[in-house]
């Protein structure tokens, strides 16, 4: 007989694991039905365009919310740079 591992003789190689589950919790053909409170409505059909450039962080994440509470669904942001926070706590659907 080959002679146990440390791990093997602790027994967890026959441990039944339990306690956790895989559930369902939702359906993805539910997804349109998903919002979340505050949401915007947008027209996925209805674009903007705005330059990021001289703008603050906190000024463009302002701006996208203004877009966003006007109606457009897709947004086009010119020249963000490698700015981290842009677009954080925006929970609304739009491209």
């Amino acid at each position: 007989m080959a002679t146990a591992t440390k791990s093997e003789m602790m027994g967890l190689h026959s441990e039944q694991l339990a306690g956790r589950t895989q559930q369902l919790f939702f359906s993805a053909e539910e997804g349109e039905n998903f919002t979340y409170p505050g949401a915007f409505e947008v027209d996925f059909a209805k674009a903007a365009e705005f330059d990021a450039a001289p703008l603050s962080i906190r000024e463009i994440n302002l701006k996208l919310r203004e877009l966003m509470s006007q109606g457009f669904g897709s947004i086009t942001m010119r020249n963000p740079g490698a700015r981290p926070g842009i677009a954080v706590g925006i929970l609304n659907r739009s491209t």
